[in-house]
């Protein structure tokens, strides 16, 4: 499987709730996510391991990409006997921001009342129930 077919499939494994639902404690579930997650992370971030100072990622996916829950791959290979909450997540080993592009990302954020105001945007879940 190439890469673009890899990410795809990959997304799939999150976009189908009831799907998610009815199949996430399977061991072949579990073995497809944990062999994706980790195919994708040698694939697209693995060469970051090489350098031990990078603690901070900055994502600005474009396209399918940005469909991508980065934060979910793996960066060692599982073994059969681990469970979710044990898996080694990009996240536990990196600090994760994403943007949505590097333009806005690279502009000074301006502020016009002053210093020190806070903003926190909040949006309810949704859940479908079909």
């Amino acid at each position: 499987m190439n890469g673009p077919s890899k990410r795809k499939a990959f997304i799939k494994l999150f976009n189908d709730e009831k799907e998610l639902q009815m199949k996430g404690n399977s061991e072949a579930y579990f073995a497809e996510y944990t062999q994706s997650a980790y195919q994708l992370y040698r694939q697209l971030l693995e060469p970051l391991s090489e350098n031990a100072s990078i603690r901070k990622l900055i994502i600005v996916p474009d396209g399918l990409i940005s469909y991508l829950p980065f934060d979910l791959l793996l960066t060692q290979a599982a073994d059969k006997s681990s469970d979710y909450a044990t898996l080694p997540y990009l996240m536990k080993d990196f600090q994760i921001r994403y943007a949505h592009s590097a333009t806005l990302f690279a502009q000074p954020v301006q502020s016009e009342g002053g210093k020190g105001r806070l903003y926190a945007g909040i949006a309810p879940g949704i859940s479908y129930r079909g």
